[in-house]
């Protein structure tokens, strides 16, 4: 609006210079037409007095465009003055807009630390409750487990799976007699046969005569998979299953054995593509319960890999004692079996028996260095002089 006023005022003053000129022009042209008419004479006269006014108008003229001038200057100088407070208007309006939408730095940092804040402690309520609920769901499966494990020795004891009965049926003449072990069987013949393991306490075992020399005192054998080995400390301790099928001989006897001579341990194993494997141990030592039956091994060699060199030194686990390495986790239960676990195997001979490729059933990870799973697996001691 200020801008367009003085362009009008701009205008009227070009006009009124122009109205001067005019009339300037014409009284000069009248003084001239009067002095020319008054006297010839004159003339020098009133060529004069011409140049003095003329030179005025001059004077006129110039102070006219001096005028002029100023008043462009002042209308530039009004833009001017009127874009810079534009300008600066602008600014204030930007400034006040971005501080009512952003906050100072501040207040940014505070609001977002109390969001910081809160979140953590939603998500720590969140992982104590969640804790709780697994604590109560391992508490409830610790309990159906038991229950489980109660009802299988019940089970076992009306059965009449005890690896001392099948001793009558097998004896033959050739077998017939007490031996220290089976090395000392002079028969080539595998079979059952009775050893003493101390005065006083003889037990049937079946020897293996004839694999590697002979002499061998099988101690755990699967091969069809329908003895049950998810079984309790109890039968783990004592033996179970049936000596002209699926059995384990017992860790106390193992102990009794292992500790009393030296002994050379043998595990076979196959897969169910019929790829078999043998790891052979120089030295095996069972020690007592007090101990866990903790495992000790000698130097590897064989066909398989050292799926032992983990199991070193670990007590025995089943899924009601545990004994393994881990203080927040039970290996046994979790793996269906019973073993030497650590944190928890490489190896885990008594785990379930079925044909898939995992960590939870009867396996040797280094038989193929990968977690498949095995159709046949026997373990024998032998008595070393």
């Amino acid at each position: 609006m200020c801008i367009k006023t003085e362009s009008n005022s701009l205008q009227k003053t070009e006009d009124a210079v122009k109205a001067s000129e005019a009339v300037c022009r014409s009284k000069l042209k009248q003084g001239l037409e009067t002095i020319w008419n008054d006297t010839l004479q004159t003339v020098e006269k009133a060529e004069i007095s011409a140049e003095v006014k003329l030179h005025k108008v001059e004077q006129q003229l110039l102070e006219i465009k001096e005028s002029l001038n100023e008043t462009k200057d002042s209308v530039k100088a009004s833009e001017e003055s009127l874009l810079n407070k534009i300008v600066e208007k602008t600014a204030t309006i930007w400034n006040d807009a971005l501080q009512a939408v952003v906050p100072d730095r501040t207040s940014t940092e505070d609001y977002l630390q109390s969001k910081l804040d809160e979140v953590e402690s939603n998500m720590f309520v969140k992982m104590d409750n969640m804790q709780e609920k697994l604590e109560a769901d391992l508490h409830k499966i610790e309990g159906e487990t038991k229950q489980v494990l109660d009802l299988q020795k019940e089970l076992n004891e009306k059965q009449t799976i005890q690896s001392e009965a099948p001793v009558t049926t097998l004896m033959t003449p050739e077998n017939k007699g007490t031996y220290k072990s089976c090395k000392e069987v002079p028969s080539k013949l595998s079979g059952t046969y009775v050893i003493q393991l101390e005065p006083g306490q003889n037990v049937a075992v079946y020897c293996e005569q004839s694999a590697f020399d002979g002499g061998w005192l099988v101690f755990q054998y699967r091969y069809d998979g329908k003895e049950n080995f998810f079984r309790n400390w109890t039968d783990y301790r004592d033996g179970f299953g049936n000596l002209n099928g699926e059995f384990w001989f017992g860790l106390e006897h193992l102990h009794k054995m292992t500790t009393g001579r030296k002994h050379e341990l043998m595990v076979e194993m196959k897969d169910y593509f019929g790829n078999y494997a043998y790891a052979h141990y120089d030295e095996f030592v069972i020690e007592s319960e007090a101990e866990g039956y903790r495992l000790k091994k000698g130097n590897h060699d064989g066909t398989a890999g050292d799926a032992l060199k983990l199991h070193q030194g670990m007590k025995f686990s089943t899924p009601d004692v545990d004994n393994d390495a881990l203080s927040h986790w039970a290996c046994a239960p979790d793996f269906y079996g019973a073993w030497w676990y650590k944190d928890c195997h490489n190896s885990n001979l008594n785990g379930g028996y079925k044909n898939v490729s995992s960590s939870y059933s009867m396996t040797w990870r280094q038989f193929k260095d990968d977690w498949r799973s095995l159709s046949y697996s026997r373990m024998m001691v032998r008595e070393v002089n």
